[in-house]
């Protein structure tokens, strides 16, 4: 409630962004009477079903919706703690966990945004709890239950099926170790009612795109965004056409199907864009296997790193809006929390491997759901379901080291060096500032604030936002264009020529700037140069209505013909120019 309270002023609340802005369309489009969509779902399902059900509840603001997700996530906490005691931690160590998930900054911020972490944290937590609960003298039907929490997982996102095969090692290691039947039906039992949440989205899908995509089909982009000779393992967007806003048309799903089709020269199936996409990683991998292995290691460095790494956005902006975050979240040279988290739960998994076989469930949703991060890209918002087993595993670790006799009782100085080394080497590891951890585009939050004034038709604030995010990063290619855009709209078309020219320097196939840059031609009677600019627009994003209407326009000054436009779908017509 008081970081709500803090950031309720900032623009930045209210104008979400990226995945915050499509999925609150989406979840806009499902009340509106759109249930089942219309196409292939690109990204897994239930958040945004999710979301619409609080927006039917809260309304469609940007306060009461957040507030009731957060009413959600505290479910994690108290899961953690029932969590901790079946582990065998003691009644107050068990509470301390759940207290510190409960105030765990990060935990409060994903909490109140727009995105997935408030759904996936207490479903996996869910998860581990039903299968640790379970024992080999269980009916059948006990196997139900975490089943259905794996499915409502993956059609939330699926890189939780990593963790099925550790599930099966589990089982077959402890619960089953000498009885391979139990094992198999117990199994069985388990991935039939997680195939029972998922069926009626494969179903959907095959109805809807006549195509057999099992929950979502932004696997094959994800891969090749964190697997090809410019990936760094961290950025989490496709550089591809960017739109106005105004529909709900995914920015890394149409650069998926444009540059895919154009590659093949045909329409393709989702299922098939993806493939193409699995394809090009892999394609990656084999040619060029050092650099792969290279930045493999570079996303484990990242993931065990204590800086939160912004998807969307920068998170560390909110140390400027919330007096509370900035007391919370330190970005160096101790990056708090994380960078305090991870040491001390390598500390509490030393302590924990006198009984491996019990927490042995643990280490392999831990193993099995970081590499599944780490084979896609990296960032805070991927590894929060990480969060609350290492705040367990940091709990145990200081209630058996509290335990301990001392030194001098038992003679065995050794036995203290070894934690004491690997905290050490943690701290070190987790708050190091190596191969560009740290970096990020500090233009991204001003840009968002300008486009809000925009919105608004504060058209002098808008330039003071978009002004510092030029300022902030004179090479983004986003501020130029908002720049340039509001030199446009103010009848200063010159300066908007500088601005749109270059930003096309810095981002040259984006067809948003190249269209922007033909108004401003256009403006300045430079009908030539107009038709060229929106002839390359229209190449570069052929589906987009308005770029073929701005084309013709300019054409048809010039005495020539129109180009003939074949509508690809329904889309409404946003504004001539936007930032």
């Amino acid at each position: 409630m008081v970081f709500l309270l803090e950031i309720r002023s900032s623009p930045l609340f209210q104008y979400p962004i990226i995945d915050m802005y499509w999925h609150r369309l989406w979840a806009q489009e499902i009340l509106a009477g759109d249930f089942w969509g219309k196409e292939v779902f690109f990204r897994a399902p239930l958040y945004p079903y999710f979301l619409a059900l609080v927006m039917a509840v809260a309304g469609s603001g940007f306060f009461w919706p957040r507030l009731l997700q957060a009413l959600v996530g505290c479910l994690a906490p108290v899961l953690l703690r029932r969590l901790a005691l079946g582990f065998g931690l003691s009644e107050r160590s068990a509470l301390a966990a759940g207290v510190i998930a409960a105030v765990y900054p990060l935990s409060v911020y994903f909490d109140t945004e727009f995105l997935i972490p408030v759904l996936i944290v207490p479903l996996d937590l869910a998860l581990l709890l039903c299968l640790a609960r379970l024992k080999p003298e269980d009916p059948l039907r006990a196997w139900i239950l975490p089943g259905l929490c794996l499915g409502l997982s993956a059609i939330a996102r699926p890189s939780i099926l990593v963790f099925l095969p550790g599930i099966a090692l589990w089982m077959l290691l402890i619960l089953f170790r000498h009885n391979g039947k139990a094992w198999a039906g117990r199994l069985a039992v388990l991935a039939a009612a997680m195939l029972a949440v998922i069926a009626p989205v494969t179903l959907r899908n095959a109805v809807v795109g006549h195509d057999f995509v099992p929950i979502a089909s932004q696997g094959g982009i994800n891969f090749w965004i964190g697997n090809n000779p410019q990936a760094d393992g961290k950025t989490a967007t496709a550089a591809g056409p960017e739109l106005p806003r105004g529909s709900y048309r995914d920015n890394v799903w149409l650069t998926s199907q444009l540059a895919a089709e154009r590659a093949l020269g045909r329409k393709l199936k989702p299922s098939q864009i993806s493939d193409y996409w699995y394809q090009r990683g892999w394609e990656f991998i084999r040619q060029d296997p050092a650099a792969a292995f290279t930045l493999f290691g570079e996303k484990i460095y990242f993931l065990l790193n204590g800086t939160e790494i912004p998807c969307s956005q920068s998170i560390y902006y909110y140390r400027n809006e919330s007096y509370l975050f900035r007391a919370w979240v330190w970005p160096g040279p101790l990056q708090f929390p994380f960078g305090v988290l991870l040491p001390l739960a390598g500390v509490g998994i030393f302590f924990s491997l006198r009984q491996r076989k019990k927490f042995l469930l643990l280490y392999l949703f831990l193993l099995t759901y970081g590499f599944g991060i780490a084979i896609f890209f990296v960032n805070a918002r991927f590894r929060m379901p990480l969060v609350p087993v290492l705040i367990l595993f940091a709990v145990y670790g200081i209630q058996e080291w509290r335990q301990r006799p001392p030194v001098s009782n038992r003679g065995h100085y050794g036995r203290e060096i070894v934690p004491l080394l690997l905290l050490a080497g943690l701290l070190a590891l987790s708050n190091s500032h190596a191969r560009g951890v740290n970096q990020e585009d500090e233009a991204k939050p001003y840009d968002c604030m300008g486009s809000w004034y925009y919105d608004q038709g504060k058209y002098e604030e808008a330039r003071v936002m978009y002004e510092k995010a030029n300022a902030k990063n004179p090479r983004s290619a986003t501020a130029l264009n908002n720049l340039g855009t509001l030199s446009l709209i103010q009848g200063r078309a010159e300066p908007a020529l500088n601005y749109f020219t270059e930003a096309l320097l810095q981002a040259p196939d984006q067809p948003l700037v190249v269209n922007n840059l033909g108004l401003a031609y256009e403006r300045l009677h430079r009908l030539e140069d107009a038709e060229a600019a929106f002839l390359k627009a229209v190449d570069l994003d052929p589906s987009y209505e308005p770029y073929w209407n701005n084309l013709n326009r300019v054409r048809a000054a010039l005495g020539k013909h129109p180009l003939k436009w074949r509508r690809p779908a329904p889309q409404p017509s946003p504004p001539e120019v936007s930032p």
